[in-house]
């Protein structure tokens, strides 16, 4: 059930679509360096993550320790869910805050 008329709806998308999102003057020069920040940071962060992971697999099998073997399994998945989330969330802001029209 559409609420409301077509005409007036296609008016209302055609104002959505228009809409084209630019920064306060002065900021895009900082928005561009905090996000670079952040993103360079996450990264980091998750590069650490894989290979804190990765060296308690290896560390809890050569000292037979089936618990840290698993914690570092479950850290190897939770990092990867990470990556996944970066890259879907960057993409977001991205196409929110975009390049301007």
């Amino acid at each position: 059930m559409n609420a409301l008329p077509p005409r007036l709806a296609d008016t209302v998308f055609v104002l959505v679509t228009n809409v084209c999102p630019k920064p306060p003057p002065g900021m895009g020069e900082w928005d561009d360096q905090i996000l670079g920040w952040v993103k360079w940071g996450t990264l980091a962060l998750i590069v650490i993550s894989g290979f804190v992971s990765i060296g308690a697999i290896v560390l809890s099998r050569v000292f037979a320790h089936p618990h840290g073997s698993r914690m570092g399994a479950m850290g190897l998945a939770i990092t990867v869910l990470c990556a996944i989330m970066f890259v879907a969330i960057y993409a977001i802001v991205t196409g929110i805050t975009g390049a301007g029209c």
